[in-house]
């Protein structure tokens, strides 16, 4: 995936900017669901608090990492809606 992303870096078309952080973010949704089995909550790996904090934590530092890089495009300067 990280190859098709690279394909758009330095594209003339503003948007192609939000490809490579759309990509990051669905892969991330796929982790977290697969990590929380959310298919078969009873059969889950993931159990107990201390386990689910941690994962958590993870997945919102990484989610933070992606928002990080959207609100440095200049797409999303302009745009009042990223900042919020």
């Amino acid at each position: 995936m990280a190859q098709c992303c690279d394909a758009f870096d330095g594209s003339l078309v503003p948007t192609d900017a939000l490809i490579r952080p759309m990509i990051q973010t669905s892969e991330l949704l796929s982790r977290v669901n697969t990590h929380f089995s959310y298919d078969d909550i009873e059969n889950a790996e993931v159990q107990g608090e201390m386990i689910l904090e941690i994962s958590a934590n993870s997945f919102l530092g990484d989610l933070a990492h992606i928002k990080a890089s959207v609100s440095q495009s200049p797409l999303a300067q302009q745009n009042s809606k990223f900042t919020r």
